[in-house]
């Protein structure tokens, strides 16, 4: 039996798009499988002689004549009051600037029903909940951009690009605090997406949900009835998505016209407050904050006052924060880091370099190492990089500040996401209410040597507040994502170091070494608790009493220092302290295999580059970066104790084409993850958080 929809459509003053709306809808494809009938209702509130031309060219559309002052949502309302009796099964709001795509219906039509019958699945198994409502994303027009391409390949990549280049759709609330401070746009997907907003250019909703809730609110005239719809959708049980796919063309409001351009007069600017279609109403804004602003809606509430009364002082406020851009017309973006690493060095001036090609300039702050860390003598103090910062900083016990510049100058603040640093709470509670810049978190998800405990129940609690996430590796994505933070602000960046270079002079080294029948291990690493020395250095004397092992290269320093230098003197032993540069790869040249029983690193990376396979423990607390490990490949991961270490390095010695082949495992690895790739992971990232937001109309 064919779906019935009825679609509901207002037009002003816009014939010629209003007519091209009408001929994409009228020409949409219908499959057997899924058959539906189109009921068009088109409210015209202009004067341009768009219902005489529409009952012309398509008399099957109900056109009905309106008033200049309905704006969207008082139009939609009085069409969908028409209808109301009528038991469609479905209504379906467009925007008469939408330019569908010919299967459009069909596809929403099936992932409405996909997405159904996942829900009554999971209802039967005591979750989940009906749809609400479902969206199609609108694409970026691309048609001027098109007409300038002149090679077939160019335009490829334009279309290509237009594809990806969302103008509306569905977002997600960043703030459980604030519920109405929403994200970035959820990118065209090839899922289904929940979401918790909703834009009304072409969204579907069922009749149960009709039944349940409603129709659009009185309370609204303009362009805040389908957030609340959407709100009211979700309070009543329903769920939002954003379907997978695009599903047409619709061009965004540019920011060119918008009303925090301050390359526009500031009285016109002024004098377009007062209009619906530009922002909502004071008084409908404070209405929607008490209905779904959250725990914060009074302080809220009380800013919209300011716009009422002292509406200069609002847009002038306003136009600060919503396009902050530098003097040369950059954006900017903050991240803040306890320390400058060197391995780091490499990374930053790649992602100044990148985001200075996208006009995003790059500030990065960090301070002096603290005591033990400075002991492992792998920082830089002061740097000649021209983005960064040397701040101070303050500890008391475990809490650690950092004065942060000024934040009305960012856009996006990226921070090392810990519970002992003062300034992320106060940039989460910024978040919380509203203010910006954007924060985002960069880490390991979770504290990998201690899951359990009260700091990490913290970590768990607000990790999704942030507006975006910088995951180490795909798990540590993986477990964001499972605590709620949406899947399109989560950005894998494999986190890798500079190894080109210290490649190359590894081979240099190893030019001419002469073979051995003896193993050279070789452990490069920073030396505490967690990198069980007493266990590395136990085995390794093993290994040379059973005529294994040549010897045991450690390079670190660290508060365990001690344990290498009280042995420094036997033979099997090789302690040279923190090297760098032509020293350490000169070290990692004379070795054979890595040997790591403990806490594993980027150091992973030094050795797939130095072609040296990777033996570990299953010790609980490794790094994320364990997830480049991959045993009988490129090493191998065996228990944690002195037993099985000596068994693997014994196998090792005895089989030589094992060895070899786990060392060309680990150089095929080492081009898998590169300091260049994680620097466009970040830069696009960046990008994607700071794209400037669409303006609400």
């Amino acid at each position: 039996m064919a779906q019935r929809i009825a679609v509901l459509i207002c037009c002003f003053n816009r014939k010629a798009q209003t007519l091209a709306c009408l001929a994409r809808l009228c020409q949409q494809q219908v499959l057997p499988a899924l058959p539906f009938t189109l009921d068009i209702h088109l409210l015209d509130n202009g004067n341009d002689g768009t219902w005489q031309a529409v009952r012309e060219q398509y008399p099957q559309v109900l056109v009905m004549q309106g008033q200049a002052d309905w704006y969207w949502n008082t139009g939609m309302r009085q069409l969908w009051l028409q209808i109301i009796e009528d038991q469609h099964d479905f209504v379906l709001w467009l925007n008469d600037d939408v330019l569908l795509d010919d299967d459009s219906i069909t596809r929403l039509l099936s992932n409405y029903q996909l997405e159904q019958t996942k829900s009554q699945q999971s209802t039967a198994q005591g979750a989940g909940s009906k749809i609400g409502a479902i969206i199609g994303a609108m694409r970026e027009p691309m048609v001027e951009r098109r007409a300038e391409i002149s090679t077939e390949e160019a335009a490829e990549e334009v279309a290509k690009a237009a594809a990806e280049a969302v103008s509306y759709g569905g977002r997600n609330s960043v703030s459980t605090w604030h519920p109405t401070a929403f994200g970035p746009l959820i990118p065209i997907s090839t899922d289904n997406v929940d979401c918790d907003f909703i834009n009304g250019n072409f969204c579907l909703v069922p009749r149960a949900a009709i039944a349940k809730i409603g129709i659009l609110s009185s309370d609204y005239s303009h362009g805040m009835g389908d957030y609340d719809y959407g709100h009211r959708l979700k309070q009543a049980g329903f769920r939002l998505v954003v379907a997978a796919g695009s599903y047409g063309e619709c061009a965004s409001h540019p920011f060119a016209s918008s009303i925090y351009n301050a390359d526009l007069p500031f009285k016109k600017r002024l004098a377009s407050l007062n209009r619906p279609n530009v922002l909502p109403p004071a008084s409908e804004w404070r209405r929607y904050l008490r209905q779904h602003g959250g725990p914060v809606w009074p302080i809220l509430w009380l800013k919209t006052y300011i716009r009422q009364w002292f509406p200069w002082l609002w847009l002038w406020q306003r136009q600060r924060h919503q396009q902050v851009r530098t003097a040369s017309g950059k954006r900017r973006v903050l991240i803040v880091q306890p320390m400058f690493k060197q391995y780091r060095q490499e990374f930053f001036q790649l992602l100044a370099e990148k985001l200075q090609q996208n006009q995003i300039e790059l500030v990065f702050c960090y301070s002096e190492p603290v005591p033990h860390e400075a002991v492992k003598a792998d920082n830089i103090v002061q740097s000649d990089f021209e983005f960064t910062q040397v701040v101070p900083y303050r500890k008391f016990g475990p809490i650690f500040w950092q004065p942060l510049p000024k934040l009305s100058e960012f856009q996006l603040v990226v921070v090392e996401q810990a519970n002992k640093y003062v300034q992320n709470w106060r940039l989460l509670l910024r978040r919380a209410l509203g203010i910006k810049p954007l924060l985002a978190f960069w880490g390991h998800g979770f504290n990998h040597q201690q899951r359990g405990g009260w700091k990490e129940w913290i970590k768990r609690k607000v990790v999704a507040r942030a507006d975006g996430f910088f995951a180490y590796t795909k798990p540590v994505a993986d477990y964001v994502q499972a605590q709620g933070f949406a899947k399109h602000s989560i950005f894998v960046l494999n986190n890798s170091i500079d190894t080109k270079a210290f490649a190359k002079q590894v081979a240099q080294f190893r030019q001419g070494r002469a073979a051995n029948d003896k193993l050279v291990l070789i452990f490069c690493s920073a030396l505490y608790q967690d990198k069980q020395l007493p266990l590395l250095l136990a085995s390794a004397k093993r290994l040379y009493q059973l005529g294994l092992i040549e010897r045991l290269i450690v390079l670190g320093q660290g508060p365990q220092q001690n344990l290498c230098e009280q042995l420094a003197h036997e033979p099997w032993l090789d302690y040279r302290g923190a090297l760098f540069g032509e020293a350490k790869a000169q070290a990692f040249a004379e070795a054979d295999v890595m040997f790591h029983p403990g806490l594993v690193g980027l150091v992973i990376l030094d050795a797939f580059a130095a072609g040296l396979p990777f033996i570990t423990t299953d010790f609980v607390g490794h790094s994320p970066e364990i997830a480049y490990l991959q045993p009988g490949i490129n090493g191998f991961q065996v228990a944690l104790d002195e037993l099985a270490l000596i068994d693997i390095i014994r196998t090792l010695q005895q089989d030589r084409d094992l060895l070899a082949k786990l060392s060309a495992g680990a150089f095929a690895s080492a081009s898998l993850y590169s300091v260049e790739a994680m620097a466009d992971a970040f830069a696009d990232g960046v990008i994607k958080l700071i794209a400037p937001a669409k303006d609400i109309a």
